[in-house]
């Protein structure tokens, strides 16, 4: 009796120790040791596209390195381009979990005037199959493939960029408005050849209390609803973390070779560990000041 009480007991503490771990995990790159050295990342490059670590211009922060991701004209029309790299998270339901990075677009994009309009995805948080299920279930019973969050670059003229968050409700019946299958929740004119720094805070969930929030250089993203940024909706398909993939994606064709520049990506449990700047951004400065309001008696 004793030995298997003692068997139960360190079974239980390993368990616990790996969900801590789990519901902690926390990363920090900077690009600066050069390739790729810890394992992590899964790269996802298709035919002729690429990436590389490059030093010609200085990031402006820390060190010189950044990661160039590199996309070129292959294959057919509807088939995947895509220079990505794709980070095994292990975020739940209910978890909160904050994530950062760097990227620039240089002056030497352009899109081909056919192809002014569409996007290319820079950023997603993407879905897996079920505990227990594979690719071809998860394909067959969730309506829209599609991830769950997802950050696009698009521009109409090839002179004005603009970056389109969108919010995967997917179809999901918890969802209010059920059946549109994207929430465009944020948009935001940005330049070429200076670098921007994104933060994103996400919750899971299957319900409305699961949200995302997002900042850009130090300000609000996503729109203010009174009280802070968030905005809500359930962000899930199934009890799978979800996980995360930076790079470019598109699925049309263009004579263009187009590079998109990634620098810091941070991993953490708050706003300060991700963050680069040293200040909390604007609005929550506000919120603290406005606190005033529970001390009335």
């Amino acid at each position: 009796m004793n030995n298997i009480k003692l068997f139960w007991m360190l079974f239980v503490s390993i368990h616990l120790l790996y969900s801590q771990e789990k519901n902690s995990f926390k990363f920090h790159d900077d690009f600066e040791l050069g390739d790729f050295n810890d394992g992590w990342r899964v790269k996802e490059i298709t035919k002729n596209n690429g990436y590389k670590i490059d030093t010609i211009s200085k990031s402006g922060r820390y060190e010189d390195n950044f990661l160039k991701t590199i996309t070129r004209q292959t294959g057919e029309y509807g088939v995947a381009k895509r220079s990505e790299f794709s980070v095994k998270l292990y975020d739940s339901i209910n978890d909160i979990k904050f994530l950062s990075f760097s990227f620039k677009i240089p002056n030497s994009l352009k899109y081909n005037d056919i192809n002014l309009g569409r996007e290319t995805m820079i950023c997603q948080w993407h879905s897996k199959p079920a505990p227990g299920k594979d690719w071809k279930h998860y394909k067959k019973y969730i309506k829209y493939n599609r991830p769950n969050v997802a950050l696009y670059l698009t521009t109409n003229n090839n002179q004005d960029y603009y970056l389109v968050l969108r919010y995967g409700n997917n179809g999901k019946p918890q969802f209010e408005y059920k059946d549109y299958r994207w929430s465009t929740i944020a948009t935001k004119k940005i330049e070429k050849d200076k670098w921007y720094d994104m933060v994103f805070e996400i919750k899971w969930s299957f319900t409305n209390s699961g949200y995302i929030a997002a900042w850009v250089n130090n300000e609000p993203f996503t729109p203010f609803n009174g009280l802070h940024n968030k905005v809500y909706g359930p962000n899930m398909h199934n009890k799978s973390p979800a996980y995360f993939k930076f790079g470019q994606y598109r699925y049309w064709d263009d004579s263009n070779e187009h590079e998109i520049y990634f620098d810091e990506l941070r991993i953490g449990d708050s706003f300060e560990e991700v963050s680069i700047y040293k200040n909390l951004p604007k609005m929550f400065q506000e919120m603290e000041k406005l606190n005033f309001i529970k001390n009335h008696k």
